[in-house]
């Protein structure tokens, strides 16, 4: 298990608008930043979606579909990136960039 500690500003200091970050913490939770917005994701039908895309039982292609109906869904569980946002401390585990893993330093 990885144990890195980054802020929010650290992870997306090179973001594009198009960009997706999936970062699965140690604690258990989900982290999701899709373009200016991002959530917490505790315990609900989209945390079991992220949890087989993690175990590699589901694609990236119908994982992403999953996390924009979401956003679209659920926009009062959706956040503006905002400085405040950005200096939150993240302990990470696993870090996927659109799908593909990246590696932490």
């Amino acid at each position: 298990m990885v144990d890195i500690k980054k802020t929010i500003k650290d992870i997306v200091e090179y973001r594009s608008k198009e960009k997706c970050y999936l970062i699965y913490d140690v604690e258990g939770d989900f982290f999701i930043i899709y373009g200016s917005k991002w959530r917490i994701v505790e315990g609900e039908s989209l945390y079991e979606i992220l949890f087989s895309f993690l175990k590699d039982k589901r694609r990236w292609s119908f994982t992403e579909k999953r996390i924009i109906r979401d956003r679209d869904d659920n926009l009062e569980e959706w956040q503006y990136l905002n400085r405040d946002v950005e200096d939150k401390i993240i302990d990470i585990d696993v870090l996927f960039i659109d799908g593909e893993k990246a590696e932490l330093s």
